[in-house]
């Protein structure tokens, strides 16, 4: 019963989602001003993730310094994972041109 509800409650936030989604893309104003808050959107988004990169980075160096983390297995791997996770967008927008239309 209890997952019965919890299916109920994601299956109507999806919804709800979906809905506050479509309305609010109808009251964008037109083709320009989407584009254009889009844009805005994708340039903060990428700047607050470059912080957070950067403040991840400084966290384990913080921990490599102190001796508490291996500078070449601990810090080597968050640089790994930060260009594996920075890389995601430029190699979308390469599959989207490849294999997209």
């Amino acid at each position: 019963m209890k997952r019965n509800k919890i299916s109920t409650l994601l299956r109507s936030l999806v919804i709800g989602l979906a809905v506050a989604l479509v309305s609010a893309s109808a009251y964008a104003g037109g083709l320009t001003a989407g584009t254009s808050a889009i844009t805005n959107f994708e340039t903060w988004f990428f700047s607050i993730c470059g912080i957070l990169a950067i403040c991840y980075l400084l966290w384990v160096g913080v921990q490599c310094w102190s001796n508490k983390a291996d500078w070449v297995h601990d810090f080597g791997g968050a640089i790994a994972k930060v260009a594996a996770v920075g890389s995601v967008p430029v190699l979308a927008a390469w599959a989207w041109a490849v294999f997209g239309s």
